[in-house]
């Protein structure tokens, strides 16, 4: 493996999520490579200072601002403008995400996996959830 493939796996690896094979490789490769060892040494001062930040505990009307927001913000054409066949498909689309999110594993406890946050648009709800939740505090 090289240098980006291990570095791909660090959350995995730090987590203990990798198969036996994959971590003994990615095992190797930190023995053998100074720029992977420093790079996951800063990934694990990050995933530890995210861990450190203090727990949030929104209001209890948090979840309904949140939606509220994200429809007062929306560009989505009103519901009688979009036929029926594509708001039935997004429906099933959607029911069958949170079904199939109910059979994925759990980390358990001890999984500490970092979650990637990406540019998030102005409009988008992970922008909005995350202004709200600067309110809360």
């Amino acid at each position: 493996m090289n240098c980006s493939q291990i570095a791909r796996k660090f959350s995995a690896y730090m987590d203990n999520e990798l198969d036996a094979a994959t971590s003994h490789l990615t095992k190797e490769h930190l023995e053998g490579c100074p720029d992977c060892r420093e790079f996951l040494r800063g990934f694990m001062g990050v995933d530890n200072l995210v861990h450190a930040l203090p727990k949030i505990h929104p209001s209890a009307d948090f979840t309904s601002r949140v939606v509220s927001a994200a429809i007062r913000t929306s560009d989505v054409s009103p519901r009688a403008a979009i036929p029926f066949d594509s708001r039935l498909k997004r429906a099933v689309t959607l029911a069958s995400e949170v079904v199939f999110s109910l059979f994925e594993p759990s980390g358990g406890p001890n999984s500490r996996a970092l979650d990637e946050f990406n540019d998030c648009p102005p409009l988008s709800l992970s922008f909005i959830y995350l202004s709200l939740l600067g309110e809360a505090k």
